[in-house]
Protein backbone atom coordinates (compact mmCIF):
# COMPACT_ATOMS: atom_id res chain seq x y z
CA UNK A 1 0.00 0.00 0.00
CA UNK A 2 1.63 3.63 -0.69
CA UNK A 3 0.21 6.76 0.32
CA UNK A 4 2.43 9.91 -1.06
CA UNK A 5 4.72 7.60 -2.63
CA UNK A 6 5.48 6.11 0.45
CA UNK A 7 5.43 2.18 1.11
CA UNK A 8 3.64 1.04 4.06
CA UNK A 9 6.56 -2.01 5.33
CA UNK A 10 5.44 -2.24 8.88
CA UNK A 11 3.78 -5.08 10.24
CA UNK A 12 0.50 -5.47 12.41
CA UNK A 13 2.57 -5.85 15.43
CA UNK A 14 4.94 -2.71 14.76
CA UNK A 15 1.55 -0.52 13.76
CA UNK A 16 0.30 -1.57 16.97
CA UNK A 17 3.09 -0.79 19.09
CA UNK A 18 3.54 2.61 16.79
CA UNK A 19 0.06 3.60 18.08
CA UNK A 20 0.59 2.15 21.90
CA UNK A 21 4.01 4.46 21.86
CA UNK A 22 1.27 7.42 20.47
CA UNK A 23 -1.34 7.02 23.15
CA UNK A 24 -0.45 9.75 25.19
CA UNK A 25 1.50 11.73 23.27
CA UNK A 26 0.13 14.69 20.84
CA UNK A 27 2.54 13.99 17.69
CA UNK A 28 -0.29 12.02 15.85
CA UNK A 29 -2.31 15.43 15.76
CA UNK A 30 0.89 17.35 14.73
CA UNK A 31 1.93 14.78 12.34
CA UNK A 32 -0.21 13.11 10.07
CA UNK A 33 -0.69 8.98 10.28
CA UNK A 34 -2.47 6.30 7.59
CA UNK A 35 -3.97 3.30 9.40
CA UNK A 36 -1.69 4.14 12.76
CA UNK A 37 1.42 4.55 10.38
CA UNK A 38 3.03 8.46 11.43
CA UNK A 39 4.25 10.08 8.05
CA UNK A 40 7.95 11.66 9.28
CA UNK A 41 6.82 15.19 7.35
CA UNK A 42 8.67 18.60 8.62
CA UNK A 43 6.53 19.72 11.91
CA UNK A 44 5.50 23.84 11.31
CA UNK A 45 4.36 25.24 14.61
CA UNK A 46 2.97 28.99 13.73
CA UNK A 47 3.62 32.05 15.67
CA UNK A 48 -0.60 32.09 16.24
CA UNK A 49 0.16 28.21 17.87
CA UNK A 50 2.76 29.63 20.10
CA UNK A 51 1.34 30.22 24.08
CA UNK A 52 1.72 33.55 25.65
CA UNK A 53 1.31 35.50 29.39
CA UNK A 54 -2.06 37.58 27.27
CA UNK A 55 -3.49 33.76 26.02
CA UNK A 56 -3.66 32.25 29.83
CA UNK A 57 -6.60 35.06 30.70
CA UNK A 58 -8.88 34.26 27.72
CA UNK A 59 -11.83 31.99 27.97
CA UNK A 60 -11.33 28.97 31.08
CA UNK A 61 -7.38 29.14 29.90
CA UNK A 62 -6.24 30.03 33.72
CA UNK A 63 -7.84 27.21 35.16
CA UNK A 64 -7.41 25.06 32.71
CA UNK A 65 -3.34 25.80 32.38
CA UNK A 66 -3.28 25.13 36.15
CA UNK A 67 -4.55 21.83 35.88
CA UNK A 68 -3.27 20.35 33.14
CA UNK A 69 0.35 21.46 34.48
CA UNK A 70 -0.74 19.67 37.66
CA UNK A 71 -2.43 16.41 36.10
CA UNK A 72 1.26 16.22 34.46
CA UNK A 73 -0.57 16.39 30.57
CA UNK A 74 0.62 19.75 29.73
CA UNK A 75 1.95 18.96 26.03
CA UNK A 76 4.91 20.91 24.39
CA UNK A 77 4.84 21.98 20.56
CA UNK A 78 6.04 18.46 20.22
CA UNK A 79 3.44 16.44 21.74
CA UNK A 80 5.98 15.97 24.66
CA UNK A 81 3.83 16.33 28.06
CA UNK A 82 5.44 18.64 30.52
CA UNK A 83 6.44 17.34 34.31
CA UNK A 84 6.44 20.16 36.77
CA UNK A 85 10.40 19.88 38.39
CA UNK A 86 10.42 22.57 40.82
CA UNK A 87 6.77 22.01 42.45
CA UNK A 88 7.67 25.16 45.63
CA UNK A 89 8.24 27.15 42.39
CA UNK A 90 5.24 26.01 40.52
CA UNK A 91 3.21 26.78 43.69
CA UNK A 92 4.32 30.69 43.52
CA UNK A 93 3.62 30.83 39.56
CA UNK A 94 0.25 29.26 39.97
CA UNK A 95 -0.82 31.31 43.21
CA UNK A 96 0.19 34.30 41.11
CA UNK A 97 -1.84 33.35 38.30
CA UNK A 98 -4.82 32.70 40.11
CA UNK A 99 -5.07 36.19 41.69
CA UNK A 100 -3.86 37.72 38.58
CA UNK A 101 -5.92 40.25 36.89
CA UNK A 102 -4.15 40.35 33.48
CA UNK A 103 -0.27 39.39 32.32
CA UNK A 104 0.54 42.79 33.76
CA UNK A 105 0.25 41.43 37.22
CA UNK A 106 2.46 37.81 36.41
CA UNK A 107 6.31 39.20 37.91
CA UNK A 108 7.35 35.87 38.57
CA UNK A 109 6.61 34.61 34.97
CA UNK A 110 9.84 35.00 33.69
CA UNK A 111 11.23 32.27 30.76
CA UNK A 112 13.99 31.80 33.21
CA UNK A 113 11.44 30.83 35.79
CA UNK A 114 9.10 28.84 33.49
CA UNK A 115 12.10 26.89 31.65
CA UNK A 116 12.99 26.08 35.87
CA UNK A 117 9.74 24.19 36.67
CA UNK A 118 8.92 22.69 32.96
CA UNK A 119 12.44 22.78 31.61
CA UNK A 120 11.15 24.98 28.57
CA UNK A 121 9.22 28.33 27.55
CA UNK A 122 5.82 29.15 27.82
CA UNK A 123 5.96 29.72 23.95
CA UNK A 124 6.74 26.15 23.24
CA UNK A 125 3.13 24.82 25.20
CA UNK A 126 1.06 23.95 22.23
CA UNK A 127 -2.25 26.17 22.36
CA UNK A 128 -4.63 24.03 19.82
CA UNK A 129 -3.56 20.27 21.61
CA UNK A 130 -3.98 21.61 24.78
CA UNK A 131 -7.21 23.77 24.19
CA UNK A 132 -6.03 26.91 24.93
CA UNK A 133 -6.90 28.72 21.08
CA UNK A 134 -9.98 30.47 20.80
CA UNK A 135 -13.05 28.46 19.85
CA UNK A 136 -14.72 29.56 16.11
CA UNK A 137 -15.37 33.50 17.30
CA UNK A 138 -14.12 36.31 18.27
CA UNK A 139 -13.54 37.15 21.78
CA UNK A 140 -16.26 39.25 23.77
CA UNK A 141 -16.46 43.14 22.67
CA UNK A 142 -16.80 46.09 25.55
CA UNK A 143 -20.87 45.48 25.07
CA UNK A 144 -20.61 41.69 25.55
CA UNK A 145 -18.80 42.02 28.44
CA UNK A 146 -21.35 45.00 29.92
CA UNK A 147 -23.81 41.99 29.41
CA UNK A 148 -21.76 38.87 30.80
CA UNK A 149 -21.30 41.04 33.97
CA UNK A 150 -24.60 41.73 33.97
CA UNK A 151 -24.98 37.84 33.65
CA UNK A 152 -23.01 37.23 36.52
CA UNK A 153 -24.78 39.68 38.88
CA UNK A 154 -27.97 37.85 38.05
CA UNK A 155 -26.61 34.46 39.16
CA UNK A 156 -25.27 35.69 42.22
CA UNK A 157 -28.61 36.95 42.69
CA UNK A 158 -32.07 34.77 41.75
CA UNK A 159 -30.18 33.21 39.14
CA UNK A 160 -29.85 33.63 35.14
CA UNK A 161 -32.75 35.47 33.56
CA UNK A 162 -32.44 33.48 30.33
CA UNK A 163 -35.10 36.16 28.61
CA UNK A 164 -33.28 38.90 29.54
CA UNK A 165 -31.08 40.81 26.91
CA UNK A 166 -28.09 40.32 28.37
CA UNK A 167 -28.33 37.10 28.23
CA UNK A 168 -29.28 36.64 24.97
CA UNK A 169 -26.10 38.67 24.19
CA UNK A 170 -23.58 36.82 26.45
CA UNK A 171 -24.89 33.48 26.24
CA UNK A 172 -22.32 32.81 23.31
CA UNK A 173 -19.75 33.70 25.36
CA UNK A 174 -21.19 31.56 28.69
CA UNK A 175 -18.81 28.65 28.40
CA UNK A 176 -15.43 30.29 27.23
CA UNK A 177 -15.78 32.82 29.63
CA UNK A 178 -17.93 32.41 32.69
CA UNK A 179 -15.23 32.49 34.74
CA UNK A 180 -14.23 35.76 33.84
CA UNK A 181 -17.40 37.07 34.38
CA UNK A 182 -18.14 35.65 37.37
CA UNK A 183 -15.17 37.15 38.85
CA UNK A 184 -16.05 40.79 37.72
CA UNK A 185 -19.84 40.50 38.90
CA UNK A 186 -18.53 39.18 42.19
CA UNK A 187 -16.38 42.08 42.89
CA UNK A 188 -18.90 44.56 41.99
CA UNK A 189 -21.18 42.57 44.61
CA UNK A 190 -18.78 42.83 47.40
CA UNK A 191 -16.35 45.51 46.49
CA UNK A 192 -18.86 48.08 46.19
CA UNK A 193 -22.61 46.85 46.99
CA UNK A 194 -24.03 46.39 43.65
CA UNK A 195 -26.11 43.55 43.49
CA UNK A 196 -27.94 43.57 40.24
CA UNK A 197 -27.03 46.01 36.95
CA UNK A 198 -28.39 46.29 33.15
CA UNK A 199 -27.22 47.82 29.91
CA UNK A 200 -28.18 50.53 28.78
CA UNK A 201 -27.63 50.30 25.01
CA UNK A 202 -30.96 49.93 23.99
CA UNK A 203 -32.28 53.08 25.67
CA UNK A 204 -32.67 56.21 23.94
CA UNK A 205 -30.52 59.44 24.16
CA UNK A 206 -33.20 62.54 24.48
CA UNK A 207 -30.46 64.59 22.79
CA UNK A 208 -27.54 66.59 23.42
CA UNK A 209 -27.29 70.12 25.22
CA UNK A 210 -27.85 73.31 22.80
CA UNK A 211 -23.99 74.72 23.91
CA UNK A 212 -22.25 71.24 22.44
CA UNK A 213 -20.86 71.33 19.33
CA UNK A 214 -20.16 67.66 18.85
CA UNK A 215 -22.67 64.95 17.49
CA UNK A 216 -21.79 61.71 19.16
CA UNK A 217 -24.71 60.76 21.35
CA UNK A 218 -22.90 57.45 22.73
CA UNK A 219 -23.87 57.53 26.64
CA UNK A 220 -21.53 58.07 29.24
CA UNK A 221 -23.15 55.09 30.89
CA UNK A 222 -22.88 51.60 30.06
CA UNK A 223 -24.60 49.62 33.14
CA UNK A 224 -27.50 50.91 35.69
CA UNK A 225 -29.07 50.17 38.37
CA UNK A 226 -33.21 49.37 38.81
CA UNK A 227 -33.28 53.04 40.62
CA UNK A 228 -31.32 54.87 37.63
CA UNK A 229 -28.86 56.29 40.15
CA UNK A 230 -26.20 54.11 39.86
CA UNK A 231 -24.48 54.04 36.76
CA UNK A 232 -21.37 52.54 35.64
CA UNK A 233 -18.99 53.54 32.94
CA UNK A 234 -17.52 50.61 32.54
CA UNK A 235 -13.72 50.26 31.02
CA UNK A 236 -12.01 47.32 30.19
CA UNK A 237 -8.05 47.52 31.33
CA UNK A 238 -5.56 49.08 29.40
CA UNK A 239 -8.51 49.13 26.04
CA UNK A 240 -10.61 51.61 26.67
CA UNK A 241 -10.80 55.85 26.67
CA UNK A 242 -13.08 58.42 28.53
CA UNK A 243 -14.25 60.47 25.12
CA UNK A 244 -13.96 60.22 21.69
CA UNK A 245 -11.26 62.40 19.99
CA UNK A 246 -13.30 64.16 17.65
CA UNK A 247 -12.47 67.84 17.39
CA UNK A 248 -15.99 68.92 18.06
CA UNK A 249 -16.05 66.49 20.88
CA UNK A 250 -12.39 67.80 22.31
CA UNK A 251 -13.86 71.60 21.92
CA UNK A 252 -17.04 70.82 23.21
CA UNK A 253 -15.46 69.29 26.45
CA UNK A 254 -13.24 72.46 26.83
CA UNK A 255 -16.11 75.14 26.74
CA UNK A 256 -17.92 73.22 29.53
CA UNK A 257 -15.03 72.64 31.64
CA UNK A 258 -14.97 76.53 31.39
CA UNK A 259 -18.29 77.12 32.30
CA UNK A 260 -17.57 75.09 35.11
CA UNK A 261 -14.14 76.48 36.09
CA UNK A 262 -16.13 80.21 35.74
CA UNK A 263 -18.32 78.89 38.42
CA UNK A 264 -15.49 78.10 40.80
CA UNK A 265 -13.75 80.42 43.11
CA UNK A 266 -10.50 79.88 41.83
CA UNK A 267 -11.98 80.26 38.38
CA UNK A 268 -13.72 83.42 39.20
CA UNK A 269 -10.77 84.77 41.08
CA UNK A 270 -8.47 83.96 37.62
CA UNK A 271 -11.00 85.71 35.35
CA UNK A 272 -11.48 89.02 37.29
CA UNK A 273 -7.59 89.03 37.81
CA UNK A 274 -7.19 88.85 33.86
CA UNK A 275 -9.82 90.87 33.32
CA UNK A 276 -8.46 93.77 35.34
CA UNK A 277 -5.14 93.27 33.48
CA UNK A 278 -6.47 93.40 29.79
CA UNK A 279 -8.58 96.79 31.20
CA UNK A 280 -5.48 98.37 32.05
CA UNK A 281 -3.86 97.70 29.02
CA UNK A 282 -6.83 98.58 26.39
CA UNK A 283 -7.64 102.00 28.29
CA UNK A 284 -3.85 102.62 28.17
CA UNK A 285 -3.72 101.57 24.50
CA UNK A 286 -6.52 103.59 23.63
CA UNK A 287 -5.82 107.14 25.30
CA UNK A 288 -1.89 106.91 25.22
CA UNK A 289 -1.15 104.53 22.25
CA UNK A 290 2.49 103.49 21.88
CA UNK A 291 4.21 106.17 19.78
CA UNK A 292 6.65 107.43 22.85
CA UNK A 293 7.14 103.58 23.97
CA UNK A 294 10.59 102.95 21.60
CA UNK A 295 12.71 102.97 24.89
CA UNK A 296 13.82 99.81 22.87
CA UNK A 297 15.19 102.15 20.40
CA UNK A 298 16.90 104.79 22.21
CA UNK A 299 20.21 103.82 21.02
CA UNK A 300 19.73 104.37 17.67
CA UNK A 301 19.56 107.86 16.22
CA UNK A 302 18.61 107.73 12.50
CA UNK A 303 14.78 106.40 13.06
CA UNK A 304 12.83 107.81 10.92
CA UNK A 305 9.36 109.51 11.75
CA UNK A 306 8.00 106.77 9.17
CA UNK A 307 9.97 103.79 10.90
CA UNK A 308 8.30 105.32 14.56
CA UNK A 309 4.90 104.86 13.06
CA UNK A 310 5.58 101.87 11.51
CA UNK A 311 7.05 100.03 14.96
CA UNK A 312 4.04 102.13 17.15
CA UNK A 313 1.59 100.56 14.87
CA UNK A 314 2.91 96.84 14.96
CA UNK A 315 3.29 97.76 19.11
CA UNK A 316 -0.50 98.72 18.81
CA UNK A 317 -1.83 95.58 16.83
CA UNK A 318 0.47 92.96 16.44
CA UNK A 319 2.47 93.07 20.04
CA UNK A 320 -0.59 93.32 22.16
CA UNK A 321 -2.74 90.73 19.91
CA UNK A 322 0.46 88.16 20.50
CA UNK A 323 0.65 89.03 23.94
CA UNK A 324 -3.68 88.21 24.53
CA UNK A 325 -3.10 84.92 22.98
CA UNK A 326 -0.13 83.97 24.63
CA UNK A 327 -1.82 85.19 27.93
CA UNK A 328 -5.18 82.96 27.07
CA UNK A 329 -3.42 80.13 25.81
CA UNK A 330 -0.79 80.38 29.14
CA UNK A 331 -4.28 80.58 31.50
CA UNK A 332 -5.76 77.74 30.09
CA UNK A 333 -2.94 75.43 29.37
CA UNK A 334 -1.24 75.56 32.48
CA UNK A 335 -4.28 75.16 34.77
CA UNK A 336 -4.39 72.16 37.12
CA UNK A 337 -8.38 72.72 37.97
CA UNK A 338 -9.48 73.67 34.38
CA UNK A 339 -7.29 70.07 33.24
CA UNK A 340 -9.14 68.45 36.45
CA UNK A 341 -12.71 69.82 35.05
CA UNK A 342 -11.90 68.66 30.91
CA UNK A 343 -11.55 65.13 32.72
CA UNK A 344 -14.40 65.18 34.77
CA UNK A 345 -16.92 66.73 31.92
CA UNK A 346 -15.15 63.46 29.52
CA UNK A 347 -16.27 61.15 32.41
CA UNK A 348 -19.07 62.59 33.51
CA UNK A 349 -21.15 64.10 30.56
CA UNK A 350 -23.10 66.35 32.37
CA UNK A 351 -22.33 69.32 30.52
CA UNK A 352 -23.31 66.99 27.08
CA UNK A 353 -26.47 65.54 27.75
CA UNK A 354 -27.57 67.21 31.22
CA UNK A 355 -26.58 66.58 34.93
CA UNK A 356 -27.95 63.50 36.88
CA UNK A 357 -29.79 62.34 33.14
CA UNK A 358 -29.45 58.46 32.81
CA UNK A 359 -26.74 59.00 30.33
CA UNK A 360 -24.19 60.61 32.93
CA UNK A 361 -21.94 58.30 34.75
CA UNK A 362 -21.68 58.22 38.08
CA UNK A 363 -18.44 56.28 38.34
CA UNK A 364 -15.72 54.34 36.15
CA UNK A 365 -15.26 51.31 37.01
CA UNK A 366 -11.91 49.22 34.78
CA UNK A 367 -11.94 45.53 35.03
CA UNK A 368 -9.21 42.54 33.78
CA UNK A 369 -10.18 40.26 31.00
CA UNK A 370 -9.04 37.66 32.88
CA UNK A 371 -11.66 39.12 35.26
CA UNK A 372 -12.20 41.25 38.38
CA UNK A 373 -12.39 44.69 39.26
CA UNK A 374 -9.14 46.96 38.42
CA UNK A 375 -9.58 50.52 39.38
CA UNK A 376 -12.98 52.26 40.51
CA UNK A 377 -13.67 55.81 40.73
CA UNK A 378 -16.82 57.53 41.78
CA UNK A 379 -17.71 60.96 39.90
CA UNK A 380 -19.49 63.29 42.46
CA UNK A 381 -16.66 66.07 43.27
CA UNK A 382 -15.72 67.59 39.78
CA UNK A 383 -12.37 68.77 41.16
CA UNK A 384 -11.51 65.92 43.41
CA UNK A 385 -12.21 63.40 41.28
CA UNK A 386 -11.82 64.91 38.04
CA UNK A 387 -8.14 65.34 39.58
CA UNK A 388 -7.93 61.50 39.91
CA UNK A 389 -9.05 61.62 35.92
CA UNK A 390 -6.19 64.15 35.29
CA UNK A 391 -3.43 61.78 36.37
CA UNK A 392 -1.52 60.94 33.07
CA UNK A 393 -3.80 63.05 31.05
CA UNK A 394 -3.35 66.51 29.67
CA UNK A 395 -4.36 68.51 26.65
CA UNK A 396 -3.34 71.63 25.04
CA UNK A 397 -5.96 74.61 23.89
CA UNK A 398 -4.98 76.64 20.92
CA UNK A 399 -6.68 80.09 19.86
CA UNK A 400 -7.75 81.60 16.89
CA UNK A 401 -9.20 85.02 15.85
CA UNK A 402 -13.37 84.74 15.19
CA UNK A 403 -12.52 86.97 12.08
CA UNK A 404 -12.38 86.23 8.74
CA UNK A 405 -8.72 86.64 7.37
CA UNK A 406 -7.04 88.54 10.35
CA UNK A 407 -4.49 87.69 11.52
CA UNK A 408 -4.68 90.53 14.40
CA UNK A 409 -7.71 91.42 16.52
CA UNK A 410 -9.97 91.79 13.89
CA UNK A 411 -13.57 91.17 13.35
CA UNK A 412 -14.07 92.66 9.80
CA UNK A 413 -17.89 91.85 9.77
CA UNK A 414 -20.11 94.69 11.47
CA UNK A 415 -22.99 92.44 10.89
CA UNK A 416 -21.32 89.51 12.99
CA UNK A 417 -23.80 87.46 14.89
CA UNK A 418 -24.06 88.06 18.54
CA UNK A 419 -23.48 84.77 20.47
CA UNK A 420 -23.66 87.21 24.05
CA UNK A 421 -25.61 89.88 24.66
CA UNK A 422 -22.46 92.44 24.31
CA UNK A 423 -20.80 94.69 22.11
CA UNK A 424 -17.39 93.18 21.31
CA UNK A 425 -13.94 95.37 20.72
CA UNK A 426 -14.73 94.62 17.05
CA UNK A 427 -17.83 96.48 17.33
CA UNK A 428 -16.78 99.12 19.18
CA UNK A 429 -14.04 100.09 17.02
CA UNK A 430 -15.78 99.50 13.93
CA UNK A 431 -18.99 101.04 14.98
CA UNK A 432 -17.26 104.29 16.31
CA UNK A 433 -14.95 104.91 13.09
CA UNK A 434 -17.58 103.98 11.25
CA UNK A 435 -19.93 106.29 12.52
CA UNK A 436 -17.22 109.30 11.85
CA UNK A 437 -16.39 111.26 9.35
CA UNK A 438 -12.88 111.10 9.69
CA UNK A 439 -12.55 107.81 8.05
CA UNK A 440 -13.20 106.20 4.25
CA UNK A 441 -15.79 103.50 3.76
CA UNK A 442 -12.62 101.59 2.43
CA UNK A 443 -10.39 101.86 5.52
CA UNK A 444 -13.02 101.10 8.30
CA UNK A 445 -13.45 97.70 6.20
CA UNK A 446 -10.10 96.90 5.01
CA UNK A 447 -8.20 98.11 8.40
CA UNK A 448 -8.50 96.06 11.46
CA UNK A 449 -9.13 97.55 14.91
CA UNK A 450 -5.72 97.82 15.96
CA UNK A 451 -5.10 99.74 12.76
CA UNK A 452 -8.33 102.18 13.22
CA UNK A 453 -7.19 102.50 16.88
CA UNK A 454 -3.89 103.80 15.78
CA UNK A 455 -4.74 105.94 13.23
CA UNK A 456 -7.30 107.86 15.62
CA UNK A 457 -4.39 108.53 17.77
CA UNK A 458 -2.23 110.06 15.14
CA UNK A 459 -5.04 111.96 14.08
CA UNK A 460 -5.40 113.33 17.56
CA UNK A 461 -1.57 114.65 18.06
CA UNK A 462 -0.80 115.82 14.04
CA UNK A 463 -3.72 117.10 12.23
CA UNK A 464 -5.22 120.24 12.60
CA UNK A 465 -6.98 121.13 15.83
CA UNK A 466 -10.52 119.99 14.44
CA UNK A 467 -9.60 116.53 13.49
CA UNK A 468 -7.30 116.58 16.60
CA UNK A 469 -10.56 117.11 18.94
CA UNK A 470 -12.77 114.93 16.87
CA UNK A 471 -10.31 112.17 17.11
CA UNK A 472 -9.79 112.59 20.67
CA UNK A 473 -13.47 112.20 21.40
CA UNK A 474 -14.03 109.01 19.09
CA UNK A 475 -11.85 107.66 21.48
CA UNK A 476 -13.08 108.71 24.65
CA UNK A 477 -16.49 107.07 23.22
CA UNK A 478 -14.17 103.98 22.54
CA UNK A 479 -12.98 104.41 25.82
CA UNK A 480 -15.76 104.50 27.92
CA UNK A 481 -17.78 101.67 25.70
CA UNK A 482 -14.30 99.45 26.51
CA UNK A 483 -15.22 99.98 30.42
CA UNK A 484 -18.62 99.58 29.66
CA UNK A 485 -17.57 96.00 28.37
CA UNK A 486 -15.15 95.14 31.30
CA UNK A 487 -17.66 95.77 33.80
CA UNK A 488 -20.02 93.43 32.24
CA UNK A 489 -17.91 91.10 31.85
CA UNK A 490 -16.99 91.18 35.40
CA UNK A 491 -20.68 90.36 36.09
CA UNK A 492 -21.10 87.10 34.08
CA UNK A 493 -20.47 84.61 36.20
CA UNK A 494 -19.56 80.53 35.20
CA UNK A 495 -19.77 82.59 31.21
CA UNK A 496 -16.92 85.27 32.66
CA UNK A 497 -14.46 83.10 30.09
CA UNK A 498 -16.78 82.94 27.54
CA UNK A 499 -17.29 86.26 27.41
CA UNK A 500 -13.76 87.55 27.22
CA UNK A 501 -12.76 85.55 24.50
CA UNK A 502 -16.33 86.74 22.79
CA UNK A 503 -15.22 90.37 23.38
CA UNK A 504 -11.26 90.01 22.06
CA UNK A 505 -12.85 87.68 19.03
CA UNK A 506 -11.12 84.52 20.02
CA UNK A 507 -12.09 80.97 19.69
CA UNK A 508 -10.94 77.71 20.07
CA UNK A 509 -9.46 76.44 16.89
CA UNK A 510 -8.07 72.93 18.06
CA UNK A 511 -7.39 71.05 21.22
CA UNK A 512 -4.68 68.24 21.43
CA UNK A 513 -5.55 65.39 23.89
CA UNK A 514 -2.99 63.45 25.19
CA UNK A 515 -4.48 60.11 27.35
CA UNK A 516 -2.56 58.08 29.88
CA UNK A 517 -2.98 56.46 33.29
CA UNK A 518 -5.21 54.28 34.28
CA UNK A 519 -8.12 56.52 32.51
CA UNK A 520 -7.13 57.35 29.43
CA UNK A 521 -8.79 60.10 27.93
CA UNK A 522 -8.44 58.69 24.24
Amino acid sequence: MTLLGLRNTKTSQELQNNINSNMKSFSQFTNPTYEGVKLDLPKVISEGSKMSKGDLFKRQNRQGFINKAEDGVLLDKDGNELKIRDKDLWNELSSELARAGDEKDLTLWTPKNFKQVFGTTLGNVLKGGNGFSPVNQKNPTGEDWEAGIAVGLQKLGKGIDYNSPEWLRFDKYWTDWEESAMKTAIDFKNKLGITELRQTGAMKVGGLSKEWKGTNTTPKTDLMDKSGKIRVSLKKSGGSQLMSAGKSEAISTVEAAMRAYGNSSSGQKEAQKLVKELEEKMIKLSHKGAVGDLEQLKGKDDISREEADKLSELDIGHNFAKELNERIEKTFNNNDDLKKLFCYEAATGHAKFGKDTWPTATMIATFYEGGGLSHVQKLTDPIKHGGALASGNDFYVSFKSSGKSSPYLSLRSKKAKQKLNMDTLSDIVYNECGNSNLFLTEEVENLTESQLINKLIKMSKDFSSKVARAAKKILGEITKRIQSAFNWIKKQGQKIWNAILYFFGFEISNVQVKGGGVYPLV
